[in-house]
């Protein structure tokens, strides 16, 4: 029940951000409305079906806006990691499982997703994190597997299945785990 309260809650919101900014469009239409509603180059019920499209494409905004919130895509991720480590996924990338929580209204929020890429790819990626100053090999107590968005990525690995973790120093919570697969990264971030 909880989860309805909170898509709906999100669903407000954005459909009243989305319904402030199309008034303002709106309201920047009117002249033009009646300049062709005087002139007969547009007729009221043409003017009637124009204004109810309007409200259809607002409202269809609003909801593929609120969809996205809670099932992010893959462009989302891929620009998560881009952000955090300073690196764009190579071409040979393919986001396999994917995960995000819900954003709370101070903005923070937690995502992780499981990538595979070829073995030159995956080589050249941990080369450079490993010597990006803003990068350090984390050995701490608990070196990744903070969020829930993390443990359902990672549900089918074990901590033995990981050879090297990498955090960002800089950012909050921004770890990389490597496996020892030699082709698959879990990336976990966390502003909470």
């Amino acid at each position: 029940m909880g989860y309805f309260i909170i898509v709906g809650l999100f669903f407000c919101i954005i459909s009243l951000v989305v319904g402030l900014i199309g008034g303002v469009i709106y309201l920047c239409y009117l002249p033009f409305k009646k300049r062709l509603l005087k002139s007969g180059k547009l007729s009221p019920i043409r003017s009637r079906q124009i204004n109810k499209a309007y409200v259809f494409v607002l409202f269809i905004i609003a909801v593929s806006q609120t969809y996205i919130v809670f099932f992010p895509t893959d462009s989302f991720y891929k620009e998560e990691f881009n952000l955090n480590t300073g690196l764009d996924l190579p071409s040979s990338s393919d986001i396999i499982v994917k995960s995000s929580g819900i954003p709370d209204f101070q903005g923070d929020y937690e995502a992780s997703a499981m990538i595979r890429l070829d073995k030159d790819d995956f080589i050249k990626l941990k080369t450079e994190l490993s010597k990006d100053t803003n990068f350090q090999l984390v050995t701490s107590s608990q070196p990744i597997g903070r969020t829930q968005s993390y443990s359902t990525v990672s549900k089918d690995i074990n901590e033995s299945q990981i050879e090297v973790i990498y955090g960002n120093i800089k950012k909050e919570w921004f770890r990389v785990a490597f496996l020892k697969d030699g082709q698959t990264i879990i990336f976990e971030r966390s502003s909470t």
